[in-house]
């Protein structure tokens, strides 16, 4: 028995001291204020904590999942602006011309950089922090490029940068990535890889405006805003901020082709990881929960048949645009939508959207409810994959960026159709909604592909996790870096070489010219 007992501690202590060695010190720098975008890569740190490590994370928001005493918070104020001088809000636009559409994004991370770095809590962090990591987490391609300095403030520790939508050709360029505007759609573009002619033209020069626009305008005018603002020891000695973004160790795509998405090659130093967030059943609220075990949706004298035909299901609305509700609750005066906000019945959104992020930055979606039988979406590439894995088909309206794009992919494949919010009426969504309820393709479809996600032989958290931790264990990676990141733009495009092939034919074209005209003078003579 004593023998037995020795052994028991021998091996309590030798975990224990396992644990110990192999736990790391981990800064996660999230100071954008989107929950949308931090909530996956949160699961990571959810996890990271689970397994022992030394979390400290910088953030407008706190681990939902954890423990506050288990890891240190240091919380970071909202920052963002969602209205300009006249009101509008910039995350509210159809899909605009190329110019507009690269403006616009450029813009808008300007705007909120300008926002986070003048913000006392950030510069106070940057300028006192004196703590030792092994690995530094964040969204840093998505305006927060400044933020890839915390390599160089903490002498040489390894940056993994979280990247939360798919392809953009300017963006992949600083990883060194394969550019191929005639077959990979830059995922701002309303159409999928299956481009006509004129769309790969389209996308050709969204491509050109986008690298345009990064390398002679936006990057230079980051580098003035960390001259200005970001100011820690050793900071005189920053390199500049593309030398900066390329020496970051690995980037973790919030996107996954397997379970949506367009598939395109990725060097080494990607790897997908979308869908953290996805889970088998997320506990709801309380009203929420008992609002979808007991539907019932009394007789209306406007759409009688409509109301019937959406007994015992749940209708989920997610959308930013309140014209859009006002469009909804006439046609169906008795159903509850949700989206993070719980309206009832004839009441539209009325708070602006920054108030609405600070009162709800997360409220769990019934998706996966068993009611659930239908989900209008905005067509977020999150919504878009809890409608994939939980297998629901879709109405879809999308607003901008992505959704354009997720929203066709979803058409595309069968899951449901598309309603541009900016033509919808009443009487087209209560066609659209009949229509894909009523046919069983749309479940049909949607089933099979939830059947194949949910049967992936991989897990995208259990892979982000094993990264940074294997990021972190090796003090950077070596060899995942293409010697392409060094190389042009130009040479990424395979301008050179058009332009090499381009002359060849001219010359050959013009010495075959040159002897048919000898050839003809010679048969004069004769």
């Amino acid at each position: 028995m004593a023998a037995s007992w020795k052994l028991f501690l021998g091996l309590v202590v030798l975990g224990l001291y396992s644990t110990s060695i192999n736990s790391y010190r981990i800064l996660g720098f999230f100071p954008f204020p989107i929950y949308s975008h931090q909530v996956p890569f949160f699961r990571v740190f959810d996890e990271l904590v689970t397994r022992g490590h030394d979390i400290t994370l910088v953030a407008g928001f706190p681990l939902s999942d954890t423990d506050p005493k288990l890891y240190k918070y240091i919380p970071i104020p909202f920052l963002l602006k969602f209205n300009d001088a006249k009101g509008r809000s910039p995350l509210l636009f159809a899909h605009k011309s190329t110019a507009k559409t690269v403006n616009h994004y450029s813009n808008f991370c300007l705007t909120s950089l300008q926002n986070i770095l003048t913000t006392r809590e950030v510069t106070e962090f940057y300028r006192t922090d004196n703590g030792t990591y092994d690995l530094i987490i964040s969204e840093i391609t998505f305006c927060g490029e400044p933020h890839a300095a915390l390599g160089h403030k903490y002498r040489g520790v390894p940056v993994i940068n979280f990247q939360p939508l798919g392809y953009r050709a300017a963006v992949f360029s600083l990883y060194g990535n394969l550019l191929m505007p005639n077959i990979m759609p830059d995922v701002r573009e309303p159409f999928t890889d299956r481009m006509t002619f004129w769309q790969s033209l389209d996308n050709m020069y969204l491509t050109l405006w986008d690298l345009w626009d990064m390398y002679m305008s936006y990057l230079p005018q980051l580098e003035e805003m960390m001259r200005a603002n970001l100011h820690y020891p050793g900071s005189e000695s920053r390199p500049d901020l593309v030398s900066l973004l390329h020496s970051m160790s690995l980037t973790l795509v919030e996107y996954d082709p397997a379970i949506l998405g367009v598939a395109f090659p990725i060097a080494p130093n990607l790897k997908f990881t979308g869908g953290l967030h996805l889970r088998p059943g997320e506990l709801l609220s309380a009203d929420l929960e008992s609002f979808m075990n007991d539907l019932h949706y009394p007789g209306s004298e406007s759409r009688p048949d409509l109301v019937s035909l959406l007994h015992s299901m749940s209708l989920t609305l997610v959308e930013y645009d309140p014209a859009i509700l006002g469009v909804a609750f006439p046609i169906a005066p008795n159903l509850k939508f949700t989206g993070g906000l719980h309206l009832r019945p004839g009441e539209l959104l009325s708070a602006d959207l920054e108030s609405f992020m600070n009162a709800t930055p997360h409220v769990a979606m019934p998706t996966g409810h068993r009611n659930c039988k239908l989900f209008i979406t905005h067509g977020g590439i999150h919504s878009s994959m809890e409608a994939v894995y939980h297998g629901v088909p879709v109405v879809m309206m999308p607003g901008f960026s992505d959704q354009h794009q997720n929203c066709k992919l979803m058409e595309e494949k069968g899951m449901g159709l598309i309603t541009p919010h900016e033509t919808i009426t009443g009487d087209i969504l209560y066609i659209t909604i009949r229509e894909v309820l009523n046919n069983p393709r749309y479940r049909d479809t949607v089933g099979r592909l939830s059947k194949q996600v949910r049967s992936l032989p991989y897990s995208n958290l259990d892979q982000a996790v094993r990264w940074a931790e294997h990021v972190a264990a090796n003090k950077g990676v070596l060899g995942y870096t293409p010697a392409a990141q060094q190389t042009s733009v130009m040479r990424l495009l395979g301008v050179e070489l058009w332009v090499i092939w381009t002359i060849l034919v001219v010359l050959v074209v013009v010495i075959v010219m040159s002897l048919i005209r000898c050839l003809r003078r010679c048969c004069r003579k004769k």
